[in-house]
């Protein structure tokens, strides 16, 4: 199996080497998996650990190999996997990329491939609003987050954490109107440009988590935050929705930037009171069951299936 992935340091690209890197634990040896950057045959991700394998060329067996592209480049790569007879699936964790590329291409890409994963219960529908014929396609796939790394495990501080990267005009105004309120021992702190360990570390020690997800299949800070003892404040991205639930998570509806900052200073006066929000070791197992390795590997399993059959067939 060979996966087709993009550079850039996104939960998305840390999904697909994960997977992948998952996928031959528990395939192997009937089952290979490498992850392929075509545009970029020896990039490789460096703010993660994975043991992920690669694929260093673009030269594929048609009879033993199947490709698994990104939705992103579905209308690119699409058509050149038809045109030299690779079967492909394709990978869909941003649900609201549609209509991005002219729509007959957009279409033509997805009634070729032979499976449509989804990374979650939004994803997956809206894939069945867009492409109501192909639903027998459509499988839900989860992702394992290790709540063994992801754990409140170290005194909290007056910290609030924020990913920069989604939103940035939201995340400048939430801050803007923040500072004039912000009690001089409480600091802001951007998790970007930080290796994984360093997300961690900053994470255990803050006491909230802003969300500045835009629309999108899932949202993995979010959960991170969430898992090592946070109060998650912000949108939800849609995708967010199957697990933005109390008491760890808050709903800010998207653009109402006064709400958010009046949420975050009433939670702020609920720390500096002693009535703020006290990690919830019960949600977060909840969290963490809800995305674990379990679930991950028996998806992982059924995609095997599927793959022989299309393979095979």
């Amino acid at each position: 199996m060979s996966n087709l992935t993009g550079g850039g340091a996104s939960g998305g690209v840390k999904v697909i080497y994960k997977q992948s890197e998952e996928i031959n634990k528990i395939l192997s040896p009937d089952f290979k998996s490498e992850v392929l950057h075509p545009e970029e045959i020896n990039f490789s991700c460096n703010w993660f650990e994975y043991a992920t394998e690669f694929k260093r060329n673009l030269n594929f067996n048609i009879n033993k190999e199947f490709l698994i592209i990104p939705e992103f480049w579905a209308e690119r790569y699409a058509p050149q996997c038809k045109l030299h007879n690779i079967k492909y699936g394709i990978f869909v964790q941003g649900s609201y990329l549609f209509g991005n590329v002219d729509s007959k291409l957009t279409l033509s890409a997805y009634q070729d491939a032979e499976i449509i994963l989804t990374i979650s219960d939004d994803a997956a529908e809206c894939c069945k609003l867009a492409f109501p014929d192909l639903s027998s396609k459509i499988m839900r796939m989860h992702f394992f987050v290790d709540s063994n790394k992801f754990k409140p495990d170290l005194p909290k501080e007056n910290i609030i954490t924020y990913m920069p990267r989604k939103l940035p005009k939201h995340s400048k105004l939430v801050l803007f109107f923040l500072e004039q309120h912000l009690p001089k021992n409480w600091k802001v702190i951007p998790i970007n440009k930080m290796t994984e360990k360093e997300v961690i570390e900053t994470l255990q020690k803050s006491k909230i988590f802003l969300s500045f997800c835009e629309l999108e299949g899932w949202g993995l800070p979010p959960i991170e935050a969430g898992l090592t003892g946070n109060k998650v404040i912000g949108y939800t991205g849609e995708g967010g929705k199957e697990y933005w639930h109390p008491p760890i998570f808050s709903e800010i509806m998207m653009g109402d930037i006064k709400h958010f900052v009046k949420e975050i200073i009433s939670e702020i006066n609920k720390f500096n009171t002693n009535r703020g929000y006290m990690t919830d070791l019960k949600a977060i197992k909840k969290l963490a069951d809800l995305y674990s390795k379990e679930r991950e590997n028996s998806d992982i399993n059924n995609l095997s299936e599927k793959i022989k059959n299309k393979l095979f067939s």
